[in-house]
């Protein structure tokens, strides 16, 4: 494993796609409900990894977050802290469990955390295994969840999704 590993997630790209695309197929079908999704911001983290070695469930990394940025029409700030827990089955696919604490340029904290899955590729484990680089972007399917007690001029949460 290298240390210093560069992740990069653009959550509200992501999560815009995938609703994009849902929202064409049940446009031909007729949407049950009109949703909109807004693009808020994407994060940079910076990962050091901590292998843990095999487990009867897979490969288990732990990773810390040791800082990063977060860029956005709506929110701009840092990374705190934070972990990756990542346990790499041997088809190459790694159940992933984040949370981190995001620093608003304006004081707010928010608590970030997501699950899912990575698609390493079939030789995902192999590659972890031997120590080898991993390509650099890897595919996620997640759910992210923000939470922030963060209060704004008329008494309402300035971030809840």
């Amino acid at each position: 494993m290298r240390r210093g590993w560069n992740v990069f997630l653009m959550v509200g790209v992501v999560v815009t796609l995938i609703a994009s695309l849902a929202y064409a197929a049940e446009e031909k079908e007729g949407a049950r409900f009109e949703y909109r999704l807004e693009y808020l911001f994407s994060v940079t983290a910076k990962l050091v990894p901590e292998p843990i070695g095999p487990l009867p469930e897979g490969f288990r990394i732990n990773l810390y977050v040791t800082g990063g940025e977060v860029s956005g029409p709506k929110v701009r700030g840092k990374v705190r802290v934070g972990g990756d827990w990542l346990t790499l089955q041997t088809d190459g696919v790694g159940n992933i469990d984040v949370r981190a604490t995001i620093e608003t340029e304006d004081g707010a904290l928010i608590y970030a955390t997501y699950t899912g899955v990575a698609d390493m590729g079939e030789d995902g484990y192999q590659m972890v295994l031997q120590r080898k680089p991993r390509p650099r972007f890897t595919p996620l399917r997640m759910a992210a969840r923000y939470r922030s007690a963060h209060l704004t001029i008329d008494g309402s949460t300035a971030c809840s999704a």
